[in-house]
């Protein structure tokens, strides 16, 4: 059950890691990488026009967006890569469900369009790791449980012996008497 724990855990926070990562360096590097991002931001840019933004400033709120969202998931795989799971957790949480309705935005597509495809596809699979996240929740909180119940006072495993073993001889006593007669 540990290794693969373990196994599940390296493979889940590389996935994000590089992932995070390859956002990051893409962003910097490529202009078209820029203009998705400033087309997926419009709203935030329609509100920034009010106070006079300027182009510069729309590129600096694209690159902190950006740079905030890989280094949460970046960070979010290293916690739980290192086996930090609730934080781990929470931030992968916290940036799936922030982010995952602004990369990808295929409700301002028709259902026809190859886009809408693409951008429903990248939804529902942070959807999915959503629901990962959730299932690693559950885990820990059933391990940390069990780990309790493992850990017990003498009194008490003393007491569950002697009822155990009561059991066992009332069971086998009934046995006995069923075939004896």
């Amino acid at each position: 059950m540990v290794s693969q724990s373990l196994i599940g855990r390296v493979l889940f926070g590389s996935y994000f890691i590089f992932s995070g990562w390859n956002m990051l360096r893409g962003s910097f590097k490529d202009p078209l990488y820029k203009e998705e991002f400033t087309s997926k931001f419009a709203g935030f840019f329609k509100i920034s026009e009010g106070f006079g933004a300027t182009d510069s400033t729309k590129s600096n709120i694209v690159a902190f967006f950006v740079t905030s969202f890989a280094s949460e998931q970046i960070a979010g795989g290293f916690l739980i890569l290192f086996d930090n799971l609730c934080l781990g957790v929470c931030n992968l949480g916290v940036y799936l469900l922030i982010a995952t309705p602004i990369l990808f935005d295929f409700y301002h597509y028709k259902v026809g369009e190859p886009e809408f495809l693409l951008l429903l596809q990248g939804f529902l699979q942070n959807m999915a790791f959503f629901g990962v996240l959730l299932i690693f929740v559950k885990m820990n909180t059933t391990i940390g449980r069990m780990m309790i119940d493992w850990t017990m006072d003498p009194t008490q495993l003393q007491n569950n012996i002697s009822e155990k073993s009561k059991i066992i001889y009332i069971n086998e006593s009934i046995v006995h008497d069923t075939t004896s007669s």
